[in-house]
């Protein structure tokens, strides 16, 4: 069913558009119209700068469901998203004014067991990286030093501030530590702290401080890198490897960055070339690999190379050979450790090569026990399509969502986009096709679970151009400033109407130790319980993610108790989301407690 048409702006000025006006039907149904050489003086709610034309800022309200009114500023090219029927609407040679006419149908198709994605908020800042601020309905999110822009080493960096439940954000510049954090390591420390290593300002590190809200600089790398993974070990320091997109290519030797006293170690045992890909560019052989903290502050390599390999990190640290993952590298493939009592990590999609290169649909489950030992490999159920650059989060009910990607792995581009979200069991080897998205999200993209269980998608695309030169040459269309959220089919009755959750009355305690008793008191007894570290995630790497199935419970009426997991190398201190799954596969909304040393 269609809406009935939108009543024109009123206030002052202008009633109806005076000129010859351009008339627009998007694919949902809604009907603009473009009234140029006039401006909307109202409030803005959200503006974008570097748009490069009135259709694109047009393009920007039909996705977000608040905007009636857009204005672009054909001279600063900036975009003003409002949410008001009224205002003055003047003449203007510098402004074109788009007006929603007629809401086209946003009703909600007969549920069919898909799950379901909401629509789109734009964003003022481009999320290539975002994390989950701890103990908050909020989650960072970051670019280069422009908004949707990346160069060199310019020295700050745009980030977003986005609540997911309110749909509030903020916009700020990031200067004080002279970092420009496109494309660096992301790993969160024991007290929440977030590590954001090198990237453009390869060199660099900085340091984002929950509890103020404020980013601190803290001691450089011995190494310059970019594009390099790191995590978070089990004694609370944070490993690091590779890293040729900046700061020069080879010898990107292992640092281990201890906190305490704010320090980088560099540690030549573990073989960086070793864990390389054999892509001819060899800036990019050593990018993003698949860093798995375990026992005894090891580290297993479980990617993108063929060569899977521990790594050892104490004195000057050494490499093991585990063996062999597949026939065929797997460049920004995704992975998640989703059964970490078991060792369990799923892996599926990447391409052999960074950029124009054919993804791949292989996945695998790689099981770990002892580090050093050599890995369990088992080839599992394809991807049923092949996914370059996509994102993977691991669900409470210990199943994995994959979304964002496309067939062809191309750098900035959106061809061959793959807009359906599936779902993987582990535990019947199937997938499961479901709901489309609404925006590509390939090359830059993220996704993050919450704490309600849904998960939140965005970014994808970028333009590398310097400050103070032209974005004329930048492919907009492939520029994805915005966020999705997709609640999965557990969230859900069969008729599409929400499903009751269980719910944690209380916790014994929302701080704990790797061995601790931890009591939960839930509305149900008849629920199983999952620890799920809370996320970073940029370029298809979240090496923070995790899940810690919690098992062998007493029950005593509605309340459980279970010994956590003796070792940080199964369980890595930091913020972790504890979640009740009800029989249904419904999870409850997450209690943050956190696991200290």
């Amino acid at each position: 069913m269609i809406a009935p048409p939108v009543q024109p702006p009123r206030l002052g000025g202008y009633q109806t558009c005076p000129t010859a006006t351009k008339r627009w039907t998007f694919d949902d149904g809604s009907v603009y119209e473009i009234c140029p050489n006039s401006d909307f003086q109202g409030n803005s709610y959200l503006v974008v700068d570097k748009v490069l034309s009135d259709w694109s800022c047009l393009r920007m309200c039909n996705l977000d469901s608040r905007c009636t009114v857009s204005v672009f500023d054909n001279q600063y090219l900036y975009c003003h998203l409002k949410d008001t029927s009224s205002g003055n609407w003047v003449a203007s040679n510098q402004f074109s004014v788009g007006r929603l006419v007629q809401r086209g149908s946003r009703s909600v198709a007969p549920y069919q067991g898909l799950g379901r994605w909401r629509n789109p908020v734009m964003l003022p800042v481009n999320p290539v990286g975002a994390y989950i601020v701890p103990g908050t309905n909020r989650f960072m999110g970051f670019s280069g030093w422009g908004d949707n822009e990346f160069y060199l080493a310019e020295g700050m960096t745009q980030f977003v501030d986005y609540d997911f439940t309110t749909g509030v954000t903020s916009k700020r510049t990031v200067s004080n530590t002279g970092h420009d954090m496109f494309c660096p390591g992301m790993s969160t420390l024991a007290d929440g702290r977030m590590v954001i290593t090198g990237g453009a300002n390869a060199e660099k590190t900085s340091v984002y401080n929950p509890l103020n809200n404020g980013f601190s600089p803290a001691a450089n790398m011995n190494i310059a890198r970019g594009y390099q993974t790191s995590c978070t070990l089990a004694d609370g320091r944070v490993f690091t490897i590779g890293g040729g997109y900046s700061g020069g290519v080879g010898n990107k030797y292992a640092e281990v960055y201890d906190p305490s006293a704010n320090k980088w170690s560099v540690i030549r045992g573990p073989n960086v070339d070793a864990a390389s890909t054999a892509e001819g560019n060899r800036g990019a052989a050593d990018n993003h690999m698949w860093l798995v903290t375990w026992k005894g502050s090891s580290v297993f390599q479980a990617g993108p190379s063929k060569a899977q390999n521990w790594f050892g990190t104490a004195g000057a640290g050494n490499t093991t050979l585990s063996g062999t993952r597949s026939n065929t590298d797997a460049m920004c493939g995704m992975w998640v450790i989703y059964d970490a009592v078991e060792g369990k990590i799923w892996s599926g999609g990447g391409s052999p090569e960074y950029t124009n290169s054919d993804a791949i649909t292989d996945a695998h489950i790689t099981t770990i026990t002892n580090p050093y030992q050599p890995a369990r490999v088992q080839q599992v159920a394809a991807l049923p399509r092949a996914r370059g650059f996509g994102n993977v989060a691991v669900l409470p009910d210990g199943t994995i969502l994959v979304s964002g990607g496309q067939a062809r792995s191309m750098v900035f581009t959106d061809t061959n986009s793959v807009l359906v979200a599936e779902l993987y069991d582990p535990a019947k080897n199937t997938w499961r096709t479901l709901a489309a998205a609404k925006t590509p999200r390939n090359y830059h993209s993220i996704s993050l679970l919450l704490a309600d269980g849904s998960v939140l998608t965005g970014g994808g695309g970028l333009c590398w151009t310097a400050q103070g030169r032209s974005t004329a040459n930048c492919a907009r269309q492939n520029d994805h400033p915005s966020a999705e959220i997709f609640s999965p089919p557990y969230l859900f009755n069969a008729d599409g109407t929400w499903a009751a959750r269980p719910a944690i009355n209380s916790v014994s305690s929302t701080t704990l130790r790797a061995g601790d008793r931890l009591t939960i008191n839930v509305s149900d007894a008849s629920v199983t319980f999952s620890l799920i570290r809370l996320g970073s995630a940029t370029h298809s790497v979240n090496s923070d993610q995790r899940r810690v199935p919690l098992r062998q419970g007493t029950a005593n009426g509605n309340s459980w108790t279970f010994t956590l997991p003796g070792d940080y190398g199964v369980m890595p201190p930091g913020y972790y989301y504890l979640f009740a799954v009800n029989v249904k596969g419904t999870p409850s909304y997450a209690t943050v407690v956190r696991i200290s040393l």
